[in-house]
């Protein structure tokens, strides 16, 4: 199915919604509209007629994974570049970076805090933990390799 496809069905859709909401009972969809959509739905064992239903926490674990890694990785080789050329002291860069990935896993830390049950909040903690780490491990040896170390 092509992107073009996927956007005509999908804008086709909305408008059939909106235009049969005259006729129909409030929190009712229009099955004609539903069946448009399915097909655009991804098979991730979630009930297809579930709007409220959230991704499965190893899915939430490996996006934050993958965005800490990328992101503290990046900054990582970019803040031993500026040290190196200003001067400074590679031992604070990592001190600022360890620091820098505390606040980044702060927020899920206090939604952890304030529900304890909350499985998105511990698996989205996880991965930003994990990817941190994985980033300011590895880092300094790609910094080193490309000489800024």
């Amino acid at each position: 199915m092509s992107f073009a496809h996927t956007a005509s069905s999908w804008k086709a859709a909305q408008r059939l919604a909106r235009s049969s909401s005259n006729t129909l009972a409030a929190g009712e969809r229009h099955p004609l509209a539903c069946s448009l959509l399915i097909p655009l739905q991804p098979n991730l064992g979630i009930a297809k007629d579930s709007m409220d239903a959230s991704l499965p926490d190893y899915l939430i674990r490996e996006q934050a994974a993958v965005g800490a890694l990328v992101t503290f990785g990046f900054l990582r080789v970019l803040a031993a570049a500026v040290a190196f050329t200003r001067g400074w002291r590679i031992g604070w860069v990592e001190y600022a970076m360890i620091g820098a990935s505390a606040l980044w896993c702060a927020p899920q830390l206090i939604a952890l805090v304030a529900n304890p049950s909350s499985v998105a909040a511990f698996a989205e903690l996880e991965g930003n933990a994990i990817g941190c780490a994985i980033a300011l491990f590895f880092a300094p040896i790609l910094s080193h390799r490309l000489g800024y170390e």
